[in-house]
């Protein structure tokens, strides 16, 4: 297998495959890049394991769980990046699921439009809502987008080129891409590795990317990185990776019914949220979140 970011042959395992890590009876492991630190799922799932999986196995009802926390981050992602946003412009969200996020950019009467692969009754919302909802990327015939957005939405696809390419596409010369995506130097997956939140069973998580090697996939085809940045977020942060803290965290939900757990280990996360933000100012490219602004060349 050549690296979708380098090109190059050169993988390794890194992480033994877990007796869990297991779908249709296969095993799996994580490889990595030893040219530019890519990291993917081995083996890569097939598009009809990947249509299944977010056709009928997702779980899409987690995010009904914490939908104030979900539609709070879609506004904070707004906030932050507020400058990418200005009215008269056109986006798209690509993997919208739930549409938060376009939900944010229409209550500021911008004209979004969002896309996902599932077509699980989760998507009710973005009906009952009047989202502007594609059901298909294919069916996306514009190509005048001014931004496009992957809020963790790159390190699910099993051919994050091709999806790239398909992207590049629909946007303007000069558009922008912004991109959010579990970060591969975080702390929480050195401290943690296959224990990290944001590693997840190979079928979900297929990528993890770093700032070098997305940046390099980037303009590998056809983009110009602009920005770089990394920061914790309130859904992985601080209370992945600090021992007492997990070793706490799981005593209490070990004891809890489980819907009380759920709700106990993100209450604690959103707790502990301010303090995680404020030390990751310590290590400004190891954040759990790693965000990546590309311009169409």
């Amino acid at each position: 297998m050549n690296c979708p970011s380098c090109s190059k042959n050169s993988f390794r395992e890194i992480f033994k495959p877990r007796l869990d890590w297991k779908f249709e009876n296969q095993p799996f492991s994580y490889l990595e890049c030893q040219n530019c630190g890519l990291i993917v799922s081995n083996p890569i799932p097939t598009d009809a394991q990947v249509k299944n999986i977010y056709g009928k196995l997702f779980d899409y009802s987690a995010y009904k769980k914490v939908e104030f926390l979900k539609k709070l981050q879609a506004s904070h992602r707004f906030f932050k990046h507020k400058k990418y946003f200005s009215k008269g412009l056109k986006s798209l969200d690509v993997g919208a699921g739930h549409g938060y996020f376009v939900h944010v950019l229409k209550e500021a009467h911008l004209d979004s439009w969002g896309f996902d692969v599932s077509d699980n009754a989760s998507l009710e919302r973005n009906q009952k809502d009047k989202l502007q909802y594609y059901p298909k990327l294919s069916d996306v015939k514009e190509t005048n987008f001014d931004v496009i957005t992957m809020w963790h939405t790159l390190e699910h696809i099993n051919d994050p080129v091709s999806i790239i390419g398909m992207v590049k596409d629909k946007l303007k010369p000069g558009g922008k891409l912004l991109i959010g995506v579990p970060n591969s130097e975080s702390v929480g997956m050195k401290f943690c590795k296959d224990g990290w939140v944001w590693t997840q069973p190979p079928f979900i998580h297929v990528f993890h990317f770093s700032a070098k090697n997305l940046t390099m996939m980037l303009e590998n085809n056809g983009f110009s990185v602009t920005e770089v940045k990394t920061t914790d977020t309130w859904d992985a942060q601080f209370v992945d990776y600090f021992a007492p803290i997990r070793k706490f965290k799981f005593t209490i939900m070990k004891i809890l019914p489980k819907k009380f757990a759920f709700y106990f280990d993100h209450g604690l996360r959103l707790v502990f949220t301010p303090l995680s933000y404020f030390l990751s100012i310590f290590y400004p490219t190891r954040g759990s979140e790693l965000f990546v602004v590309a311009v169409k060349k």
